[in-house]
């Protein structure tokens, strides 16, 4: 068996460009989706034309609110900025605003300056609202305490409104608490995890399925038949390609792992071992759904047309490309138990998403083992049939 898995590291040389392909792939869409998948500040360009201290607490207002930045430019730039497709959209704040604003009880207007319609002007749109909303009610509540005062009293607005922002500040009029409905079952989500982890297993599949398909091309160049007349037995003809392909395959995992962790900063918990049997358990899995496919192809031909329609059907509905948890369709999510990287997908999400351990995880151990057995004894006999044919 020595010898074997000697001549199957030698001949490794003829393969090493598919695994560093292999290995390079998942990094860069994981880069991708992780990109597309982070929020972004979204710019608001605002001209002053009433530069009061109105309108500069309005534009201190739009700043606190989430996911945008205020910017002030004079009218000339934010007109380039917009036209040129720089930023989505404008906002003028001129004196009809700030008269709005102080008067009690009147609507507030503003002029949004835009070119098209898109999700970034309506972020905006519901900043600027929100931020007026907000100053209009603290302008009411000072000029209320205001006109209560006796005018006797020597204070004005610069006194009062300070006090009423600090009360607002401390205890808004109207607040909100967010609780999950059945926070028990509440759904996790990471984007760097779900990336790499579902681009890592899926081009894993190619290396794994590829290296065990040299049996095909033992096969086809009489390599078996003359091994078949030596002392090496059978089983350890099937044992030897096993170990190679297993140790390639979890290496990708390993270093793909390990990438996520030092240069993308995700943490994998304290359940490590946990971990790595699971991803063990994944390849053997992926090793017998190789072997079937294996032994159901008479060529390298045949298997490179299958395996990647084996590969992206068990990546998609497993759950690889998108979380699975979005998924309504209950055929569907029926569906994704028959595929490894479902179960892989949700052992590894339990562990470092919901720190939960072997014992939770049972049926995907279960799945994946049942699996691991059955298609490795369907993928041995018939490739069994295919070599003595």
């Amino acid at each position: 068996m020595r010898a074997l898995l000697w001549a199957r590291w030698k001949g490794f040389r003829k393969h090493k460009m598919l695994f560093l392909i292999m290995l390079f792939l998942p990094i860069v869409f994981t880069y991708f989706f992780s990109m597309s998948n982070s929020q972004e500040v979204t710019q608001i360009p605002i001209y002053m034309e009433d530069e009061s201290q109105i309108a500069n607490r309005l534009v201190e207002k739009i700043n606190k609110q989430s996911d945008v930045d205020a910017i002030l430019m004079d009218e000339k730039e934010m007109n380039e900025a917009i036209v040129d497709g720089i930023v989505d959209a404008g906002v003028v704040i001129d004196q009809s605003t700030v008269e709005r604003l102080n008067t009690p009880n009147k609507s507030v207007t503003f002029t949004i300056l835009r070119t098209t319609d898109t999700a970034g002007v309506q972020l905006i749109e519901q900043a600027v609202r929100s931020a007026a909303s907000e100053l209009s009610t603290e302008m009411n509540v000072t000029n209320s305490i205001l006109k209560a005062i006796p005018n006797d009293i020597p204070i004005n607005l610069t006194d009062v409104s300070p006090l009423v922002q600090q009360s607002f500040s401390e205890k808004p009029p109207i607040s909100v608490t967010a609780e999950a409905y059945q926070s028990d079952s509440e759904v996790k989500y990471d984007a760097s995890f779900q990336s790499l982890v579902g681009f890592t297993l899926f081009f894993t599949m190619y290396t794994i399925i590829f290296t065990l398909g040299e049996l095909i091309e033992d096969r086809q160049n009489r390599v078996l038949d003359r091994m078949l007349i030596s002392p090496v037995s059978i089983p350890n003809i099937y044992v030897a390609n096993f170990i190679y392909s297993f140790i390639l395959g979890y290496i990708q995992i390993i270093i793909l792992f390990l990438f996520g962790k030092y240069v993308l900063g995700i943490e994998w918990g304290s359940a490590l071992g946990s971990i790595l049997i699971i991803l063990a358990l994944y390849v053997m899995t992926t090793m017998a759904v190789g072997m079937l496919l294996v032994g159901m192809s008479n060529t390298m031909q045949q298997l490179s047309a299958l395996t990647p329609i084996v590969a992206v059907s068990f990546a998609m509905l497993g759950g690889a490309y998108w979380p699975i948890e979005i998924v309504e369709s209950q055929l569907l999510v029926n569906l994704a138990h028959i595929t490894p990287i479902f179960h892989a997908m949700n052992a590894l999400k339990a562990f470092v998403l919901y720190d939960q351990t072997l014992q939770d995880v049972l049926s995907s151990i279960l799945w994946l083992s049942s699996m691991s057995m059955g298609l490795f004894i369907i993928g041995i006999l018939l490739f069994r049939v295919r070599m003595y044919r």
